[in-house]
C-alpha cells in the first residue's frame, strides 16, 4: 500500500457529451453523468509518495492527471486517460507496478499567495500540452453538489495488459476546496486531440489531503 500526500491541488472541470467519452471507456463500465452530462477533469498536484510501511525515502514532484468519471453497477469511480509525473523514475516504477497510463512529462508548477501558473509538456503517446494561469477567488471552502460528485470518489478503474478490468481504492478524508478562476488556458491532450477546451466553467483549489492507495484487484463479476 502506498501513502500519498496530495498538496496544492488544482481541479479543472469541463462538461462533455457522453458519446465522446464512451468510445474511450471499456465495457462493462458506464460513463457516469451528472444531470445527463459527462465530465472531464484536469488535476494538477504537488505529490509526495512513499510505501505506507516504510516512511522513508519519499519522492516529491508535481504531476498532471487527465481523468473522467465512470460507474460499475452502483460503484462510482475514476478512469484516468493519463498521469504525468515530473519524475522519470517515479513514472517508470508506477507504470511497472500499476495498470495506469503513466508517462513522464515536464511539469512546472509555480504557486503564489493568490494563484499560480502551470506549464506541462509530454511528447509521448499520451500527448499533453498545458499552459494555465489561475487565481484563487474564495477563501471559504465550497461544498456544492457538483463538486462533491466530481471529487468524492474512492475507486479507480483500469485495464491490465491482458484486458482484465481492475479496481483500486484510494482512502482519504473528504476534500476541502476553494473556488478558483482560470485566467489563461491552453490545453490539448490525448485521446481528445482536436477538441477545443476554453477556460473551464468549474475550477477548485485544495490545500490537499493525505491518503493510501491499495493494490489493484480484478473486478468481481466484470
Amino acid at each position: 500500500m502506498w501513502k500519498q500526500c496530495l498538496r496544492h491541488v488544482l481541479f479543472l472541470h469541463w462538461p462533455l457529451e457522453a458519446a465522446i467519452i464512451r468510445k474511450h471507456i471499456p465495457r462493462p463500465l458506464a460513463v457516469d453523468q451528472y444531470e445527463n452530462q459527462a465530465w472531464l477533469s484536469l488535476v494538477v498536484v504537488r505529490l509526495e509518495i512513499a510505501l505506507a510501511s516504510i516512511p522513508w525515502p519519499r519522492l516529491r514532484f508535481p504531476q498532471v492527471n487527465l481523468r473522467t468519471y465512470v460507474r460499475y453497477r452502483d460503484r462510482p469511480g475514476i478512469w484516468f486517460f493519463s498521469l504525468h509525473p515530473h519524475h522519470q523514475f517515479a513514472s517508470n516504477v508506477a507504470r511497472w507496478m500499476t495498470p495506469l497510463p503513466f508517462r513522464h512529462a515536464h511539469v512546472h508548477y509555480q504557486l503564489g499567495r493568490h494563484g499560480g501558473r502551470i506549464h506541462a509538456v509530454c511528447r509521448h503517446r499520451c500527448y499533453l500540452e498545458l499552459d494555465i494561469m489561475f487565481t484563487i477567488t474564495s477563501s471559504t471552502a465550497t461544498c456544492a453538489t457538483l463538486e462533491t460528485w466530481l471529487l468524492e470518489r474512492y475507486h479507480v478503474f483500469a485495464v491490465n495488459r491482458r484486458g482484465t478490468l481492475l479496481v483500486g481504492n484510494f482512502q482519504h478524508e473528504p476534500w476541502q476546496t476553494f473556488q478558483a478562476q482560470v485566467d489563461n488556458c491552453r490545453f490539448s491532450a490525448a485521446p481528445l486531440l482536436g477538441l477545443n477546451f476554453p477556460a473551464p466553467p468549474v475550477a477548485n483549489f485544495s490545500l490537499g489531503v493525505d491518503g493510501q492507495f491499495g493494490s489493484f484487484q480484478p473486478l468481481i463479476g466484470a
